[in-house]
């Protein structure tokens, strides 16, 4: 048997070759099918859409690449999550320290979502006219201060006739009026 190492002078090898071109063809076909396989998230955060193209179905990986980090308190809402599938959602709940103030009382809440939802926490009831401030539809932020804003009696004097009504001091009196059907005409004066 006879083992030859190098080569003829003028000989040339064909198998590197071969093996160049199977490697090529091979992160060729590899670069095209990951390309075709990113699928886009909507990941929702705060009320703000992030868009997360991803090659992951993993819901962790995907908030992940969003730049969101999930603690205990926070909630993940996968209920329109559908892995691989282009109209993906996930809902990622920050969850704060919030202070909720009711006149002299005070409570410290851990809650996530909207003022409304840490007012719920606080176990403080409201009543049909009382208001929040900030407002109940919008996004706890860290460390913030809720204030409970009680109706109180606002009398409404129009056509000879006092009517009384109910109002938190964030209600303009013009939203009052409309909330209670009274028309201004060109002529009426608000006092």
């Amino acid at each position: 048997m006879l083992v030859r190492f190098g080569k003829r002078k003028g000989e040339k090898r064909l198998l590197p070759r071969i093996l160049l071109c199977t490697v090529l063809l091979g992160f060729s076909a590899v670069t095209a099918s990951a390309a075709q396989s990113f699928i886009e998230t909507d990941v929702v955060f705060q009320g703000q859409t992030i868009k997360v193209s991803s090659i992951s179905v993993d819901p962790e990986s995907i908030i992940s690449l969003a730049d969101i980090t999930v603690d205990e308190d926070d909630r993940v809402n996968l209920e329109n999550f559908d892995a691989g599938s282009e109209k993906s959602r996930i809902e990622v709940i920050k969850s704060y320290n919030v202070t909720v103030k009711d006149k002299k009382k005070t409570k410290t809440v851990v809650a996530g979502g909207k003022v409304s939802e840490a007012v719920k926490k606080s176990k403080f009831k409201l009543s049909e006219y009382d208001s929040t401030y900030p407002k109940a539809d919008e996004f706890i932020t860290e460390d913030m201060t809720v204030e409970i804003l009680r109706a109180f009696n606002v009398y409404v004097e129009a056509d000879g006739e006092t009517k009384t009504y109910k109002a938190a001091s964030d209600l303009k009196v013009k939203e009052l009026l409309k909330r209670e059907g009274y028309k201004l005409g060109e002529y009426d004066k608000l006092n």
